[in-house]
């Protein structure tokens, strides 16, 4: 949620819920036509990071914005029609949408103290916290991923981000309450209608309870719904080696079977070689 957005909260409460909960469908069926003019703007932003999301092709993407905007422009920044860099030097100080933007441009490329200190300009802008909470995690900085969480629970407590956010540093947190409380967001957020983000994020919790054969069943229809979501490929290894024999045959051959398993696989085994090399050295190095 964009900080000038507030203002339009009830006209855009759908359009986040689709968004941040992977309903992308339910998003591209949103009648646009009765929005405000800034309402459109944003909807139509959140349309284009959706098609993103979906891999579409960039004339898919720029044919969804019809409205002109910094944000508009650093999507498809991007998306790679654009320069990013210099979209944040013009407008990071001021635009919301470019200030989350493009953390996560700068987060992509690993540049993550930058993305932070983006993300900091931000006023009241509840994607910013989320990306925020997210890079104190990945920094093992859960103290402060709860303290970003922590500030801005005074102007908003409800909204699905922020929900999803809080549901990271649970997990982090780790401890059965904190399990069960991010399980039951995902699964509130489940719904009527399965997307492979929500059902991936369900099957992590799962995996922290020990519920691993419930995780095998979410992780199967995220796989089945999109075979090549990279996410779920990769907890589904996770819940076949944690079964180790015990794992069903035909979980080990839909790993096996999705367009990205394959990959998966290559990478695991590269670190497992990276990792025995290593290893001999430092024998090596500690009989010497």
């Amino acid at each position: 949620m964009f900080s000038w957005e507030a203002s339009l909260s009830n006209e855009l409460y759908f359009v986040r819920q689709y968004f941040y909960s992977g309903s992308y469908d339910k998003l591209f069926e949103i009648d646009t036509s009765s929005l405000s003019e800034k309402g459109l703007e944003l909807t139509e932003l959140y349309m284009a990071r959706a098609k993103l999301a979906l891999g579409e092709s960039i004339e898919s993407i720029q044919g969804t914005l019809t409205q002109k905007s910094a944000g508009g422009a650093a999507l498809l920044a991007l998306a790679g029609e654009g320069n990013m860099d210099l979209l944040i030097e013009q407008y990071g100080d001021s635009d919301a949408a470019v200030q989350t933007l493009g953390a996560i441009y700068l987060i992509h490329r690993g540049a993550y103290d930058e993305a932070l200190s983006l993300l900091q300009k931000s006023v009241e802008n509840l994607e910013a916290v989320a990306l925020e909470t997210y890079i104190h995690l990945y920094q093992h900085k859960l103290e402060a991923a709860e303290a970003a969480i922590t500030r801005c629970l005074d102007w908003a407590d409800e909204e699905i981000v922020l929900q999803i956010a809080q549901s990271w540093a649970k997990l982090a947190r780790g401890g059965l309450d904190s399990y069960n409380d991010a399980f039951y967001v995902y699964e509130e957020l489940n719904g009527s209608e399965s997307n492979p983000r929500v059902l991936t994020c369900m099957a992590c919790s799962d995996l922290c309870l020990l519920r691993t054969q419930e995780a095998l069943s979410s992780l199967r229809s995220a796989l089945e719904l999109q075979s090549n979501y990279a996410p779920a490929a990769a907890n589904l290894k996770t819940a076949v080696l944690a079964l180790g024999p015990l794992a069903p045959l035909d979980t080990k051959q839909l790993y096996e079977n999705s367009s990205c398993g394959a990959f998966l696989t290559k990478q695991l085994d590269q670190k497992s070689q990276e990792f025995d090399a290593l290893a001999k050295q430092f024998l090596a190095n500690s009989s010497a």
